[in-house]
């Protein structure tokens, strides 16, 4: 992130960059040591169009992942775990038999998605737990005006990022009517001075006459 602000690019721009990045070397990870340059960049270029579709559809499902972990950790790692099973070379590991589709071995594919399957099904059972303990202890969540100021501010006290606090204060600051012209003569004094919010279809007819 210090380095996509270096850049000049937008808080938004640059945690896509790091998230980006990390996909790539996510991809890479289960296939390190076992494949070769060429097939690593396709592990890459596979990983950066399976993340950010999968992350684009955290918006239509509607759960919550501020971190893209499902998006990016959970399947950029699936992609990398089955491409090693398609692109593992013996010849690079060292290893007999340890090669992959590509060379000479598809039941590696087949022992990968069975790997792939454990660790899935491992990670939803313990997540599952841990959250149901957590939310029977404090909670999941924090309150609809919280998330709208950001947690950064309403639970750690601390601005994350300027440009997103200014935005999302703005939902919280905006009034809800205009407030009172000035140039309206039925205005009382003080509800110029003050800036309170001003009701319009109130009319009001002055008195006739001077007082006793």
């Amino acid at each position: 992130m210090a380095s996509a602000g270096s850049a000049g690019l937008s808080p938004r721009r640059g945690f896509g960059a790091a998230s980006g990045a990390v996909a790539g070397l996510v991809a890479i990870t289960p296939a390190s040591g076992f494949v070769g340059p060429i097939a690593s960049i396709i592990i890459g270029i596979g990983g950066g169009v399976f993340c950010f579709f999968a992350v684009n559809l955290k918006s239509r499902l509607g759960y919550d992942d501020s971190l893209d972990v499902v998006g990016v950790h959970g399947v950029g790692g699936t992609w990398g775990a089955l491409a090693t099973g398609i692109f593992a070379v013996a010849s690079v590991s060292g290893v007999a038999g340890a090669g992959g589709l590509i060379d000479g071995e598809p039941g590696q594919v087949l022992r990968q998605l069975a790997a792939i399957g454990a660790t899935w099904g491992f990670s939803f059972v313990m997540t599952f737990g841990i959250l149901k303990a957590l939310d029977l202890v404090m909670g999941l969540r924090v309150s609809h005006e919280e998330e709208l100021v950001g947690v950064d501010v309403s639970q750690h006290g601390e601005r994350a990022y300027a440009e997103a606090l200014q935005s999302s204060l703005e939902p919280l600051t905006a009034p809800k009517q205009p407030p009172a012209p000035v140039s309206d003569p039925f205005v009382r004094k003080s509800l110029r001075e003050e800036g309170t919010r001003y009701n319009p279809p109130r009319h009001v007819v002055p008195e006739e006459g001077g007082g006793s």
